[in-house]
């Protein structure tokens, strides 16, 4: 946990950072420092405001009907680091939704993301971890407050659309069943 503590610090302090532009009126989304490592392009696919419908599993496919959602993803600490704001439903339709934030940011050493995620209704900071896999799609896993038993990757289709795709065990244990669909479409800049 010291390592978390560390980092949770870390992550607060590169929020206290970003200016407040209120939650989505700006198109500045930031730029990658040119020192940062080359990886930080790896997640340019979230940069940039975009409404996300959520979809789930019907057994057979996708379901026609979605909840609409947000998410904001923007360069912070000078290009050295990534974050996102999510929110469930969209702020547009639903002024006071809770959300949550994420600061990503990429370790050399070990080759690979870490995250810290932050959410207005619980305030418990998770701990994430994120990498590229041999499929070329980005996979992200729970480490802190414990392990879940989830698959969670990014599909990117083109720089405006991509997706997220969360999968659970089924009843065996055995078999990823998939369960949510994150279809996240670019917002264009006025």
């Amino acid at each position: 946990m010291p390592g978390s503590i560390k980092f949770f610090t870390f992550a607060l302090t590169a929020l206290f950072a970003v200016p407040s532009h209120g939650w989505a009126d700006t198109c500045d989304f930031g730029e990658p420092h040119p020192g940062a490592p080359k990886e930080l392009e790896q997640y340019d696919f979230i940069i940039g405001n975009y409404t996300v419908k959520i979809r789930v599993w019907t057994g057979e496919g996708w379901s026609e009907q979605f909840q609409k959602a947000r998410w904001i993803g923007r360069y912070i600490l000078q290009g050295r680091a990534v974050m996102e704001e999510w929110f469930p439903f969209d702020p547009e339709d639903k002024p006071d939704t809770p959300g949550g934030v994420n600061i990503r940011m990429y370790d050399p050493e070990e080759g690979l993301w870490k995250l810290m995620w932050m959410h207005t209704e619980n305030l418990v900071p998770t701990e994430l971890r994120s990498q590229i896999k041999d499929d070329g799609n980005m996979y992200l896993w729970r480490v802190y407050p414990t392990p879940d038993d989830r698959k969670i990757y990014f599909e990117s289709y083109d720089a405006d659309n991509w997706a997220r795709f969360d999968y659970f065990k089924d009843e065996s244990g055995e078999n990823w069943i998939p369960k949510y669909k994150f279809e996240a479409h670019r917002i264009p800049c006025e």
